[in-house]
């Protein structure tokens, strides 16, 4: 499987990064690709492929939190309506987890 071969969440960056770039390939699949890099994400994420860190890294690097440019067509990629819904999930859900922890560090305390 693919799993073991994903040793660090780098490796699973390094596979969100490869799968835009594939289906940002000019050739006759991409406008085919493109509206289901979304779902690809999320499948990935689902069967526990890429980690929620993966995926925020990743975001960082496409939501302009990093200073690099963003190519035109990552940017619109990432854009998406699919992708945006995505994200907003994943985010939400980090918040929804960071909350869970201060609630459990508040129950320590007492």
């Amino acid at each position: 499987m693919v799993q073991p071969l994903l040793l660090d969440v780098k490796d699973e960056v390094q596979v969100i990064l490869s799968l835009e770039e594939a289906v940002l390939r000019p050739d006759e699949h991409s406008s085919f690709l493109q509206p289901l890099f979304g779902f690809m994400l999320q499948i990935l994420y689902d069967e526990d492929l890429i980690s929620e860190e993966a995926v925020l890294r990743w975001i960082a690097l496409r939501d302009g939190t990093e200073d690099d440019k963003i190519p035109v067509d990552k940017q619109r990629l990432f854009n998406e309506p699919v992708v945006l819904k995505f994200v907003e999930w994943i985010q939400k859900d980090e918040e929804d987890d960071d909350e869970n922890d201060d609630e459990e560090d508040d129950d320590d305390d007492a």
